[in-house]
């Protein structure tokens, strides 16, 4: 198991924290420290959320200003990029799907670009979800045409078509989430071939590179849904009361 292992520069202790308590020095963050090295957890695609939770809480007051108000105005400074350093790397590895990416990143060292090409495990939703776009696509366009009284006063009339993209388009929206957490699922089996030689090993890493460029395809997907969803709600139907 690892453990964060620093030493204060000022009195040589070893600490598990970038503060040490004893001398009041912040101490410096090396070089290329990762987020899973920031933490103190392996680089690997699952993590203990109970250690990582504990972690963060010990740290998050270890590095909190307030409990360090005799700091100068330079390791006050310093103190405060700790504690938002520990937040960014926190809220990047709990979450399953940053994790994945940024791992993926960090042991390409950002040299790896992710693939456009659509993934075949969401080729049946790129296609359910085009036809939703291109769909609701038309409508809008529609929507913002200008429009005679007749005209304006028809396309009042079909308002129920606006549901039915917005229906359309959440049903999408619901299924880019599971096709998320159906890829999601393969974690578990991809970290057990991590720590294992040769070619097992091997194969954990292209799965897992894989697994990114899937996850980065449903953001998309999602992000381009969820555009939509709030141009629709934005349309504004003429009103057909006379005055």
């Amino acid at each position: 198991m690892e453990t964060l292992q620093v030493k204060c520069q000022s009195c040589n202790r070893q600490l598990s924290s970038f503060f040490c308590r004893e001398c009041r020095t912040v101490v410096p963050v090396p070089r290329g420290v990762d987020y899973f090295r920031y933490l103190g957890l392996p680089q690997r695609p699952q993590i203990d959320a109970d250690r990582l939770e504990q972690t963060y809480l010990r740290l998050s007051q270890e590095y909190h200003p307030d409990r360090h108000p005799d700091l100068d105005p330079e390791q006050h400074a310093a103190i405060l990029q700790r504690s938002a350093l520990l937040n960014q790397a926190y809220a990047c590895l709990k979450e399953p799907k940053q994790r994945v990416q940024y791992l993926v990143e960090l042991l390409t060292q950002g040299e790896r670009s992710a693939s456009h090409a659509i993934p075949p495990a969401v080729a049946t939703l790129f296609r359910q979800v085009q036809t939703a776009l291109s769909e609701a696509d038309g409508y809008l366009c529609e929507a913002e045409r200008p429009k005679s009284t007749l005209e304006a006063a028809a396309f009042a009339l079909g308002s129920g078509e606006r549901e039915r993209h917005a229906k359309a388009l959440a049903h999408c929206h619901e299924a880019t989430h599971a096709q998320q957490d159906e890829a999601l699922a393969q974690l578990a089996e991809i970290d057990a071939l991590w720590d294992q030689p040769g070619e097992q090993s091997e194969e954990a890493f292209h799965r897992l590179a894989a697994l990114a460029d899937t996850l980065s395809y449903l953001d998309r997907l999602e992000a381009q849904v969820h555009e939509r969803l709030v141009k629709l709600r934005m349309v504004t139907l003429p009103n057909l009361a006379r005055p």
